[in-house]
């Protein structure tokens, strides 16, 4: 199929916003730094996109359908050999270590402010998160009667995986440090799996920790008073 030029413009001129929010972040991004680094002319710029508010949403689109893609293929390429703990935890460490993830965070700081911006990268990320978590349970069929353990499986190791690859990128922790920590994760996932099958209820699982901190907040409070 042959890509029209228009089209081929509007991919590159995305693309360079997305470099732009990776090089020097969303605050900074300008329709004259995209130009510069897309090698387009700024009236191509606006002719596409005639303010930044209309390349930024567009921009946050293009960031999203690239992420969902290259997950996508990831996955195809992981099927390929044997899909266990590893390959999933990994494949999503690659994840978030791309520029791409990067940029996203950027737009999520941004709209944290921004309502018409969080109107927008609400629905894309829950597209994405539904996608991460719809295939795994496709590829894991051993989490099947797990129950409510699944899903928080999948947020435990996500929402650690991405506080991970921040500290990676933003503050140089070390790859072996990220490694031993994956590795915790592994193990932690495959314990989960084990009381998911056994039928335990997240509620169950989090019920002894519970209430031990409760005994000792109770101790604390007697020895103060």
């Amino acid at each position: 199929m042959t890509i029209k030029k228009g089209d081929r413009t509007r991919t590159a001129i995305l693309d360079a916003t997305i470099s732009c929010y990776h090089r020097y972040g969303y605050g900074k991004t300008t329709q004259d730094k995209v130009a510069e680094i897309a090698g387009i002319s700024m009236g191509a710029i606006t002719y596409h996109y005639p303010t930044l508010a209309e390349l930024t949403y567009a921009s946050i689109e293009h960031i999203y359908k690239r992420r969902i893609e290259n997950h996508r293929n990831a996955i195809e390429t992981a099927k390929a050999t044997e899909w266990d703990f590893d390959t999933a935890l990994e494949v999503y460490w690659a994840s978030v270590v791309d520029p791409l993830f990067i940029s996203s965070h950027e737009i999520s700081l941004a709209a944290r402010t921004d309502p018409a911006l969080a109107a927008i990268l609400g629905p894309l990320h829950s597209k994405f998160w539904e996608q991460w978590r719809d295939t795994l349970k496709e590829l894991y069929h051993e989490w099947t009667d797990t129950h409510d353990i699944f899903d928080f499986a999948v947020e435990y190791s996500v929402h650690l995986t991405e506080g991970m690859a921040l500290d990676y990128l933003l503050h140089g922790r070390s790859e072996k440090r990220m490694l031993e920590l994956r590795d915790y994760m592994k193990d932690s996932l495959e314990s989960l799996l084990i009381v998911g099958q056994q039928g335990m209820s997240v509620e169950q699982l989090l019920a002894p920790g519970r209430a031990r901190r409760a005994e000792l907040k109770g101790k604390d409070s007697q020895t103060s008073g």
